[in-house]
């Protein structure tokens, strides 16, 4: 290796580590309430929770064996779920301390998702007079 080619070698190295050495994407868990004769039935990363273990346990043993504090939860609610549900849910997943969150509601074929939009909860208003911003 000659004067030249040292520092280009360098360089090539130090770009190949550097990319290496970049921060991973936060993983992402899902939790699937699938709609059933009886009910909402959970998964949680394709698992259903363990009778004994219901879904607040089970969402914190997946939340505490994840080192990453950055991990979101995606959850996707089938559209026969009430808003009542989805918003129990949510409390469920705020308990077992999972920072954000992101929630869609796909239809009984499967075929297609629409992302809800939560915003921060504001006071009653029967006019209206709250919502004057457009989004």
């Amino acid at each position: 290796m000659n004067n030249r080619t040292l520092p280009f070698s360098l360089a090539l190295a130090l770009i190949f580590f550097s990319s290496c050495a970049v921060a991973q994407e936060a993983k992402n868990h899902v939790l699937i309430a699938d709609w059933t004769s009886g009910g909402l039935k959970y998964t949680i990363d394709g698992n259903a929770p363990k009778d004994e273990e219901g879904l607040l346990l089970a969402l914190s043993r997946v939340r505490s064996a994840d080192t990453d504090q950055r991990s979101q939860i995606i959850v996707l609610v089938h559209e026969r779920a009430q808003l009542a549900d989805l918003s129990n849910l949510i409390g469920l997943i705020l308990k077992a301390d999972y920072a954000s969150y992101r929630v869609f509601v796909f239809d009984g074929n499967r075929r297609r998702m629409n992302e809800l939009w939560y915003s921060k909860p504001v006071p009653f208003s029967k006019d209206g007079s709250l919502y004057t911003k457009a989004r």
